[in-house]
């Protein structure tokens, strides 16, 4: 071996080594090892029925859900009416972005996923906030989004943000199961 192709084969191999610790890195947004994936089926979504603090809250029942969605219409608006949700097999979620100053803000559901070692259910959401600058209507507004996913026995639900940062970590123990 020439001096010359001593370097070029120690950075060859140096490159390889680097790919593969590169390869065992986890994508951004790719599920953690012994995670299942499930499908969030968004219910409801709108500017008016948060909380006036981020929070999440489960739904018990089909009255609950129906009230909710119908209370934050506005009088005389023709909508239809509360989905019909099994509640039996599905848990039911309202999350609330709290109260915001003025429209342009929204929050939606994009994925989940449950890890089966420590049964924490991880909600992947997106947080819209109005451009800097941007014209928007001043109005006090609670944005939310009502979403179900599988029951199951989940211990804890997590809500992590487009940037996967956690906006909320709840106790599901009692209500889940």
């Amino acid at each position: 071996m020439t001096s010359t192709s001593r370097p070029l084969g120690l950075s060859a191999s140096a490159c390889l080594l680097l790919g593969a610790c590169q390869a065992q890195v986890a994508a951004p947004g790719a599920q953690p090892p012994g995670a299942i994936e499930l499908h969030p089926v968004t219910i409801h979504a709108s500017d008016m029925c948060g909380k006036e603090q981020p929070s999440v809250h489960p739904i018990p029942d089909q009255a609950s859900l129906t009230r909710i969605i119908t209370g934050g219409r506005m009088l005389g608006a023709d909508q239809p009416p509360a989905p019909t949700v099994d509640f039996a097999s599905s848990m039911v979620m309202l999350l609330s972005m709290g109260q915001q100053p003025s429209a342009g803000y929204q929050i939606g559901v994009t994925a989940a996923t449950v890890r089966l070692d420590t049964r924490v259910l991880t909600v992947s959401s997106l947080w819209k906030q109005p451009e800097p600058g941007g014209m928007q209507a001043t109005m006090i507004t609670q944005p939310c989004v009502i979403f179900s996913l599988p029951r199951g026995d989940y211990r804890a639900l997590q809500i992590v943000d487009q940037q996967r940062q956690e906006r909320m970590l709840v106790d599901l123990a009692p209500a889940a199961r």
